[in-house]
Protein backbone atom coordinates (compact mmCIF):
# COMPACT_ATOMS: atom_id res chain seq x y z
CA UNK A 1 0.00 0.00 0.00
CA UNK A 2 2.49 2.14 0.99
CA UNK A 3 5.03 1.40 -2.18
CA UNK A 4 1.46 2.32 -4.47
CA UNK A 5 1.75 6.07 -2.84
CA UNK A 6 5.03 6.14 -3.05
CA UNK A 7 4.72 5.15 -7.02
CA UNK A 8 1.66 8.31 -7.27
CA UNK A 9 4.05 10.30 -5.40
CA UNK A 10 7.04 9.89 -7.28
CA UNK A 11 4.74 9.96 -10.76
CA UNK A 12 3.62 13.65 -10.02
CA UNK A 13 6.83 15.00 -8.83
CA UNK A 14 8.29 13.75 -12.19
CA UNK A 15 4.86 15.21 -14.29
CA UNK A 16 4.75 18.98 -12.50
CA UNK A 17 8.90 19.51 -13.10
CA UNK A 18 8.41 21.24 -16.96
CA UNK A 19 5.06 23.19 -15.81
CA UNK A 20 7.00 24.60 -13.13
CA UNK A 21 9.71 25.72 -15.18
CA UNK A 22 7.14 27.64 -17.06
CA UNK A 23 5.42 28.27 -13.77
CA UNK A 24 8.01 29.94 -11.71
CA UNK A 25 9.07 33.65 -12.90
CA UNK A 26 10.75 34.05 -9.92
CA UNK A 27 12.81 31.45 -10.72
CA UNK A 28 13.58 33.19 -13.72
CA UNK A 29 15.12 36.60 -12.44
CA UNK A 30 16.47 35.09 -9.60
CA UNK A 31 19.25 32.65 -9.68
CA UNK A 32 19.37 29.50 -7.66
CA UNK A 33 22.13 28.79 -5.22
CA UNK A 34 23.41 25.49 -6.02
CA UNK A 35 25.80 25.75 -2.50
CA UNK A 36 23.40 26.30 -0.10
CA UNK A 37 20.59 24.49 -1.90
CA UNK A 38 19.34 21.05 -1.09
CA UNK A 39 19.92 20.28 2.22
CA UNK A 40 15.97 19.56 2.80
CA UNK A 41 12.94 20.42 5.10
CA UNK A 42 15.42 20.90 8.47
CA UNK A 43 16.94 23.92 6.79
CA UNK A 44 14.60 26.73 8.84
CA UNK A 45 17.53 29.57 8.71
CA UNK A 46 20.41 30.19 6.39
CA UNK A 47 23.18 31.91 7.81
CA UNK A 48 25.33 33.89 5.26
CA UNK A 49 28.34 36.29 5.67
CA UNK A 50 27.89 39.71 4.09
CA UNK A 51 30.93 42.32 2.72
CA UNK A 52 31.11 45.98 4.31
CA UNK A 53 31.64 48.85 2.27
CA UNK A 54 35.43 49.25 0.70
CA UNK A 55 37.51 52.66 -0.81
CA UNK A 56 37.73 52.46 -4.73
CA UNK A 57 40.91 50.78 -6.35
CA UNK A 58 43.89 52.42 -6.22
CA UNK A 59 46.18 53.70 -9.39
CA UNK A 60 49.70 53.98 -8.45
CA UNK A 61 52.57 53.40 -11.14
CA UNK A 62 53.86 50.51 -8.84
CA UNK A 63 52.20 48.19 -6.23
CA UNK A 64 51.83 49.41 -2.30
CA UNK A 65 55.13 48.78 -0.65
CA UNK A 66 52.47 47.84 2.70
CA UNK A 67 49.47 45.42 2.08
CA UNK A 68 48.56 45.65 5.48
CA UNK A 69 47.82 49.47 5.32
CA UNK A 70 44.72 48.94 3.28
CA UNK A 71 40.83 48.39 4.29
CA UNK A 72 39.56 45.81 6.55
CA UNK A 73 37.55 43.89 5.21
CA UNK A 74 34.19 44.08 7.84
CA UNK A 75 32.22 41.02 7.91
CA UNK A 76 28.08 40.93 9.30
CA UNK A 77 26.86 37.36 9.49
CA UNK A 78 22.98 37.86 8.28
CA UNK A 79 20.62 35.26 9.23
CA UNK A 80 17.55 34.57 7.38
CA UNK A 81 14.71 32.02 7.78
CA UNK A 82 13.83 29.84 5.28
CA UNK A 83 9.82 30.17 3.39
CA UNK A 84 7.91 27.03 3.81
CA UNK A 85 5.15 26.50 1.07
CA UNK A 86 2.62 23.84 0.46
CA UNK A 87 -0.74 23.09 -0.88
CA UNK A 88 -2.89 20.50 1.20
CA UNK A 89 -5.50 18.27 -0.63
CA UNK A 90 -7.06 14.87 -0.64
CA UNK A 91 -8.13 12.09 -2.97
CA UNK A 92 -11.42 9.65 -2.64
CA UNK A 93 -10.38 6.40 -1.76
CA UNK A 94 -12.42 4.89 -4.38
CA UNK A 95 -9.93 6.43 -6.61
CA UNK A 96 -7.33 5.47 -5.14
CA UNK A 97 -8.56 1.67 -5.25
CA UNK A 98 -9.08 1.68 -8.62
CA UNK A 99 -5.36 2.79 -9.56
CA UNK A 100 -4.66 -0.30 -7.59
CA UNK A 101 -7.51 -2.56 -8.75
CA UNK A 102 -7.18 -1.56 -12.50
CA UNK A 103 -3.98 0.21 -13.02
CA UNK A 104 -6.92 3.38 -13.57
CA UNK A 105 -4.19 6.31 -13.32
CA UNK A 106 -5.39 9.19 -11.23
CA UNK A 107 -5.49 12.45 -12.57
CA UNK A 108 -2.68 13.69 -13.04
CA UNK A 109 -3.99 17.53 -13.84
CA UNK A 110 -5.25 17.40 -10.22
CA UNK A 111 -1.31 17.47 -9.62
CA UNK A 112 -0.29 20.09 -12.27
CA UNK A 113 -3.25 22.62 -10.40
CA UNK A 114 -1.69 21.89 -7.34
CA UNK A 115 1.74 22.77 -8.65
CA UNK A 116 0.65 25.96 -10.20
CA UNK A 117 -0.80 27.14 -7.08
CA UNK A 118 2.21 26.34 -5.22
CA UNK A 119 4.14 28.16 -8.09
CA UNK A 120 2.03 31.11 -7.55
CA UNK A 121 3.09 31.35 -3.96
CA UNK A 122 6.56 30.92 -4.41
CA UNK A 123 6.31 33.54 -7.27
CA UNK A 124 4.74 36.08 -4.90
CA UNK A 125 7.95 35.43 -2.29
CA UNK A 126 10.41 35.26 -4.69
CA UNK A 127 9.19 39.05 -6.18
CA UNK A 128 7.50 40.80 -3.73
CA UNK A 129 8.33 39.49 -0.69
CA UNK A 130 6.40 38.15 2.15
CA UNK A 131 4.14 39.96 4.42
CA UNK A 132 2.06 37.74 6.84
CA UNK A 133 0.42 40.34 8.72
CA UNK A 134 -0.40 42.12 5.46
CA UNK A 135 1.49 44.93 5.93
CA UNK A 136 5.73 44.32 7.21
CA UNK A 137 7.59 42.17 5.25
CA UNK A 138 9.04 39.64 7.43
CA UNK A 139 10.34 38.54 3.73
CA UNK A 140 12.03 40.85 1.05
CA UNK A 141 11.65 40.09 -2.43
CA UNK A 142 12.44 41.62 -5.10
CA UNK A 143 10.01 44.93 -6.01
CA UNK A 144 10.39 45.40 -2.31
CA UNK A 145 13.77 45.59 -1.99
CA UNK A 146 14.43 48.27 -4.89
CA UNK A 147 16.77 50.85 -4.47
CA UNK A 148 15.78 52.52 -7.47
CA UNK A 149 12.33 54.32 -8.36
CA UNK A 150 11.77 55.42 -12.19
CA UNK A 151 8.67 57.58 -11.35
CA UNK A 152 8.29 59.08 -14.75
CA UNK A 153 4.90 58.67 -16.04
CA UNK A 154 5.32 57.21 -19.46
CA UNK A 155 1.87 54.95 -20.29
CA UNK A 156 2.88 51.55 -22.09
CA UNK A 157 -0.58 52.05 -24.00
CA UNK A 158 1.13 54.56 -26.01
CA UNK A 159 3.65 53.96 -28.65
CA UNK A 160 7.23 54.78 -28.00
CA UNK A 161 6.46 55.19 -24.08
CA UNK A 162 8.05 51.69 -23.47
CA UNK A 163 11.40 52.42 -24.62
CA UNK A 164 11.34 55.85 -22.89
CA UNK A 165 10.59 54.25 -19.42
CA UNK A 166 13.38 51.22 -20.03
CA UNK A 167 16.20 53.90 -20.99
CA UNK A 168 15.60 56.12 -17.51
CA UNK A 169 15.31 52.95 -15.61
CA UNK A 170 18.83 51.63 -17.81
CA UNK A 171 20.38 55.14 -17.21
CA UNK A 172 19.48 54.63 -13.06
CA UNK A 173 21.17 51.23 -12.95
CA UNK A 174 24.25 52.13 -15.07
CA UNK A 175 24.82 55.38 -12.56
CA UNK A 176 25.00 52.31 -9.67
CA UNK A 177 27.44 50.36 -11.96
CA UNK A 178 24.63 47.81 -12.68
CA UNK A 179 25.57 46.83 -16.36
CA UNK A 180 23.53 45.02 -19.21
CA UNK A 181 21.76 42.62 -19.81
CA UNK A 182 18.66 43.75 -17.93
CA UNK A 183 15.44 41.76 -17.17
CA UNK A 184 11.57 43.31 -17.08
CA UNK A 185 9.10 42.32 -15.56
CA UNK A 186 5.79 43.62 -16.02
CA UNK A 187 1.92 43.16 -15.03
CA UNK A 188 -0.24 41.37 -17.61
CA UNK A 189 -1.68 44.90 -18.89
CA UNK A 190 1.63 46.70 -19.22
CA UNK A 191 3.30 43.06 -20.89
CA UNK A 192 -0.04 43.23 -23.11
CA UNK A 193 0.39 46.28 -24.16
CA UNK A 194 4.25 46.48 -25.06
CA UNK A 195 3.65 43.45 -26.70
CA UNK A 196 0.74 44.89 -29.41
CA UNK A 197 2.97 48.10 -29.42
CA UNK A 198 3.64 48.93 -33.24
CA UNK A 199 4.34 52.08 -34.92
CA UNK A 200 3.10 53.53 -37.98
CA UNK A 201 5.64 51.89 -39.85
CA UNK A 202 4.94 48.79 -38.52
CA UNK A 203 8.11 49.18 -36.39
CA UNK A 204 7.33 46.48 -33.11
CA UNK A 205 8.41 48.25 -29.96
CA UNK A 206 8.71 44.94 -28.02
CA UNK A 207 11.95 44.21 -30.57
CA UNK A 208 13.38 47.35 -29.66
CA UNK A 209 13.40 47.29 -25.90
CA UNK A 210 14.86 43.52 -26.07
CA UNK A 211 17.66 45.10 -28.28
CA UNK A 212 18.02 47.93 -24.95
CA UNK A 213 17.70 45.42 -22.25
CA UNK A 214 20.90 43.91 -24.39
CA UNK A 215 22.76 46.39 -25.75
CA UNK A 216 25.80 44.52 -26.40
CA UNK A 217 23.54 41.76 -28.44
CA UNK A 218 22.44 38.54 -27.72
CA UNK A 219 18.83 38.00 -25.67
CA UNK A 220 19.97 37.11 -22.51
CA UNK A 221 17.72 40.32 -20.50
CA UNK A 222 14.15 39.34 -21.49
CA UNK A 223 10.16 40.69 -20.43
CA UNK A 224 8.62 38.60 -18.77
CA UNK A 225 5.00 38.55 -17.27
CA UNK A 226 3.75 38.38 -13.25
CA UNK A 227 0.64 39.29 -11.73
CA UNK A 228 2.46 39.61 -9.14
CA UNK A 229 3.57 43.41 -10.08
CA UNK A 230 0.61 46.00 -9.84
CA UNK A 231 -0.87 47.32 -12.49
CA UNK A 232 0.32 50.35 -13.78
CA UNK A 233 4.28 49.24 -12.54
CA UNK A 234 7.12 47.06 -13.43
CA UNK A 235 10.81 46.37 -12.49
CA UNK A 236 14.12 46.22 -14.64
CA UNK A 237 16.75 43.64 -12.47
CA UNK A 238 20.48 43.23 -13.24
CA UNK A 239 20.99 39.57 -14.10
CA UNK A 240 23.58 37.15 -12.08
CA UNK A 241 24.08 35.75 -8.77
CA UNK A 242 26.36 38.55 -7.42
CA UNK A 243 23.15 40.57 -6.78
CA UNK A 244 20.52 38.47 -6.07
CA UNK A 245 19.65 34.53 -5.74
CA UNK A 246 17.25 32.15 -3.70
CA UNK A 247 18.21 29.25 -1.73
CA UNK A 248 15.81 26.03 -2.38
CA UNK A 249 16.01 24.38 1.04
CA UNK A 250 13.45 21.37 -0.39
CA UNK A 251 12.88 20.88 -4.26
CA UNK A 252 8.98 20.91 -4.56
CA UNK A 253 7.61 17.56 -3.64
CA UNK A 254 4.88 15.27 -3.14
CA UNK A 255 3.53 13.35 0.18
CA UNK A 256 0.62 11.07 -0.03
CA UNK A 257 -0.39 8.97 2.84
CA UNK A 258 -3.68 7.56 5.38
CA UNK A 259 -5.31 8.31 8.51
CA UNK A 260 -4.54 5.30 10.15
CA UNK A 261 -7.58 5.84 12.50
CA UNK A 262 -10.05 5.95 9.71
CA UNK A 263 -8.31 2.49 8.04
CA UNK A 264 -9.92 0.81 5.15
CA UNK A 265 -11.97 4.04 4.45
CA UNK A 266 -9.76 6.70 4.44
CA UNK A 267 -8.95 8.67 1.75
CA UNK A 268 -5.24 9.84 0.38
CA UNK A 269 -3.97 12.42 2.17
CA UNK A 270 -1.54 14.65 -0.09
CA UNK A 271 0.55 17.25 0.54
CA UNK A 272 2.66 19.09 -1.97
CA UNK A 273 5.44 21.42 -0.26
CA UNK A 274 8.63 23.04 -0.58
CA UNK A 275 11.26 25.69 1.50
CA UNK A 276 12.78 28.53 -0.60
CA UNK A 277 13.91 31.85 0.44
CA UNK A 278 15.32 34.97 -1.66
CA UNK A 279 18.33 36.97 -0.71
CA UNK A 280 18.45 40.30 -2.03
CA UNK A 281 22.65 40.97 -1.49
CA UNK A 282 22.45 44.63 -3.97
CA UNK A 283 19.28 46.21 -3.85
CA UNK A 284 20.77 48.99 -6.24
CA UNK A 285 20.63 46.40 -8.94
CA UNK A 286 16.88 46.48 -9.12
CA UNK A 287 14.49 49.28 -10.35
CA UNK A 288 10.91 49.96 -10.06
CA UNK A 289 9.02 51.60 -12.32
CA UNK A 290 6.08 53.61 -11.50
CA UNK A 291 3.50 55.46 -13.86
CA UNK A 292 3.35 53.05 -16.57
Amino acid sequence: MANTLERISNEWDSEIVMPLREALVGRKLIPRNTKLSGKGIGMESVDYYTFGDLSAGLVDYSLPDNIGDQDTVDLTTTTIKMAYLSKSFKIRRTSYEAYKLKNIPIDNSAAMTIADLVAMAENTVLIQGWKPDGTNYRINGLYNAANNTEATASDFGTYGNAMIKARLAMALLLADNILPPYNLTLNPTQYSELAGSISTTGASEWDQVIKLLNPNGGNTGQIFMSTDITAATGMMTGIGNKYFDYIEGQAPKYQLTFDSKMGALSPVFGLLYEAVVPRIKQTNAICKLTGI
